[in-house]
């Protein structure tokens, strides 16, 4: 954000680029398919999933991203090329 104020592009302070990225109703979509509430690290990296139009590489120990991307694809909501919608 520093470098945008130097260059003279307005930035709201707080802005957060997967504000933008993630609308409220991709958001309910992916809580219902198991991303966590509340969990920033997680939002950014389902923008990154569902919006990537490659394939990410996914480092999921957990496998919580295994979880929410099986529920995605088997509600329909990620049918590839990118977009999220």
């Amino acid at each position: 954000m520093a470098a945008a104020a130097r260059l003279g592009v307005p930035v709201r302070p707080g802005y957060a680029v997967v504000d933008d990225l993630a609308p409220p109703g991709d958001r309910l979509k992916w809580a219902a398919c198991g991303l966590p509430a509340g969990d920033e690290q997680a939002l950014g990296n389902a923008v990154l999933l569902v919006r990537h139009f490659r394939f990410p590489l996914v480092v999921d120990p957990s496998g919580a991203a295994l979880g929410f991307l099986t529920r995605m694809v088997a509600a329909g909501h990620v049918v590839g090329g990118g977009g999220g919608s």
